[in-house]
């Protein structure tokens, strides 16, 4: 069911990834710029009118992270830049603990817009409540069609 241009995050399905299976296993650089501490990934096609979306955040550190499954902005590919599409949210921005290792699968209802490319932007913070680069908050991009 499509609702106007608002989403809504729903928890769906929290578990535990078996060791290592996305952290990999050493080696990497720890530039938090450019080696990302989150992973945030959407389906990759999206066909509007056929419901909510599931997003999966995965911690790929060693340590605790908050993140808030509600998505902050939906942004849309033009050119070689990504232009705000949507901010407009009805659902909670309250912050979860997600621990090192463990994956989150949330259902996201999509908004109404254009075919294109797209992708989600969340809030994700350390436990010090610090916002992670923008690395950490966005997802992979989707095609909307």
């Amino acid at each position: 069911m499509i609702k106007s241009t608002s989403f809504h995050a729903t928890i769906a399905v929290p578990f535990v990834l078996i060791g290592g299976l996305l952290a990999g296993c050493g080696g990497s650089s720890t530039d938090p710029t450019t080696d990302p501490r989150v992973a945030i990934s959407a389906s990759e096609e999206v066909v509007l009118g056929a419901g909510p979306i599931n997003v999966t955040f995965s911690n790929l550190q060693d340590s605790e992270i908050l993140l808030g499954h509600c998505p902050q902005t939906l942004e849309r590919q033009e050119r070689s830049t990504w232009v705000v599409a949507s901010t407009d949210f009805s659902c909670d921005a309250v912050l979860n603990r997600l621990a090192p290792g463990e994956r989150l699968v949330v259902a996201v209802d999509f908004p109404l817009v254009e075919r294109g490319v797209y992708r989600l932007r969340f809030d994700v913070r350390d436990t010090a409540r610090t916002l992670l680069p923008a690395v950490d908050r966005v997802s992979n991009a989707f095609n909307v069609r």
